[in-house]
């Protein structure tokens, strides 16, 4: 989250927002300074705007942001987690088996 000025010497917020499903670019125009003041970088926040699009890609125009309350969302819906753990660690497993140098067997079990 950056607070940046305008050409006009207006400021605003560029952010970038992100959950499990992915990652788009945010700005804020209006009342910069004051939502600057109440979110930080990594709080996880509600936001209300709409979806443009700026230069082929879509921005969402932030019109009002807060820090959410933890009992508004879930932890999992944040953050992108791997599907297939158990597929995952046997591939690891896999792979540890077929070391045959022992020294570097050893350090890797």
């Amino acid at each position: 989250m950056n607070l940046k000025l305008t050409k006009y010497d207006k400021p605003y917020l560029q952010l970038s927002l992100q959950d499990k499903s992915g990652k788009i670019e945010g700005r804020l125009w209006d009342n910069a300074e004051k939502f600057n003041q109440d979110v930080e970088t990594g709080d996880i926040v509600r936001v209300k705007g709409s979806v443009d699009k700026y230069r082929d890609d879509k921005q969402l125009k932030i019109d009002f942001i807060s820090k959410a309350d933890d009992r508004s969302y879930k932890y999992e819906d944040m953050v992108r987690v791997a599907e297939d753990r158990e597929g995952i660690y046997d591939n690891i497993c896999a792979s540890l088996e077929g070391i045959t140098n022992t020294w570097i067997k050893a350090v890797a079990k």
